[in-house]
């Protein structure tokens, strides 16, 4: 009897529909992306400053490397709970997708079904997978998808009984999110290393983490504080901010997320653009004023997370890589001729 391939986001979300009517209809294998996908782009280590603006695609990388993560790249089977194959461990998500890309050619899986979030880092994982096993018009394997509402039996049994084909899924649209969201990142972090570390050095910052866009953001909106501001208050500025005024307010989102506020303010600690002012309160450092006075003009911008996300949305990775180019091209003559 044919069996059905899930790739779900975790084991949560397979636990669930294992236990609705939807799983029932035949026999099941599993693998799970782990939210963040088996692959991420590399770190190009090789850049330099001749290089910036930079903007070239990436290569992909295992993200998952050490030992003790290898169980990530396993399949699992749905018969009354979730459990591995015995001496079913592969080495690397190469191997795993080789095996399951034969699997779906002898007719062992009649159909290739994902279970993600309905956002762009639930598409992200999936499409990746689904790349990998070339599935895609290019074997007669469908792949379809199932839009997750809630995990009740009842939703997820309409839910399996709607799926839609993977290439008319809006997981498409939450896929190009994710893709140029990435990039821009991507191609962040790497301007940024070379760029942003450079003045860092200059001023005798901690540069053991490359600066990133947010926390650049941060640190510019502290130092236009007027008055001693809370963690608090600023964790909730940060989070409610409003830009300059151009995006209409459905069109804004915080800078960071809920989870990463904590993260990018204490990074800002650690580096020494900012440090307590009391038990309670939050200011600049004179060297994180003396960061923000090297930016040319134009590098803070106070509607960045607006722009980004409409790049996104819109699937427009021209202009996310020109935005790119601009800023750090002309960051880095600016900075040169200010630097002592």
């Amino acid at each position: 009897m044919p069996r059905k391939l899930l790739v779900a986001e975790k084991p949560a979300f397979a636990r669930d529909f294992f236990h609705s009517p939807a799983s029932k209809v035949t026999e099941w294998d599993a693998v799970f992306t782990m939210s963040l996908g088996w692959w991420r782009f590399a770190p190009d280590h090789t850049r330099t400053f001749s290089d910036i603006p930079f903007t070239s695609l990436p290569s992909l990388m295992h993200r998952f490397t050490d030992l003790n993560s290898r169980d990530r790249y396993r399949l699992y089977e749905l018969d009354r709970d979730i459990k591995p194959y015995q001496n079913d461990l592969y080495p690397t998500p190469e191997a795993l997708i080789g095996y399951l890309h034969s699997k779906c050619i002898d007719g062992t899986y009649d159909e290739v079904v994902i279970l993600v979030d309905p956002d762009h880092t639930g598409g992200w994982g999936a499409s990746q997978i689904v790349t990998a096993l070339g599935v895609c018009g290019e074997m007669p394997v469908p792949v379809t998808v199932v839009r997750i509402v809630c995990f009740t039996a009842e939703a997820l049994n309409k839910a399996f009984s709607t799926r839609a084909p993977w290439a008319n899924s809006p997981i498409q649209q939450d896929i190009s999110y994710a893709k140029v969201k990435r990039l821009f990142d991507y191609w962040f972090f790497t301007n940024s290393a070379l760029v942003f570390g450079e003045l860092l050095k200059q001023l005798e910052l901690n540069n053991s983490k490359i600066l990133s866009k947010y926390e650049l953001m941060a640190t510019c909106i502290l130092g236009q504080a007027q008055v001693d501001v809370s963690f608090g208050e600023f964790a909730d500025r940060l989070a409610k901010w409003p830009g300059s005024g151009k995006f209409r307010p459905e069109q804004r989102i915080g800078i960071g997320s809920p989870m990463s506020l904590n993260y990018i303010i204490k990074q800002m600690l650690d580096r020494g653009t900012a440090h307590p002012l009391s038990e309670s309160t939050i200011g600049l450092t004179p060297r994180g004023s003396a960061l923000i006075d090297l930016l040319h003009p134009k590098t803070f911008d106070p509607d960045l997370p607006f722009r980004l996300h409409k790049w996104c949305s819109e699937n427009d990775l021209e202009a996310a890589g020109r935005y790119i180019r601009q800023l750090f091209g002309r960051q880095l003559r600016y900075q040169r001729r200010h630097m002592a």
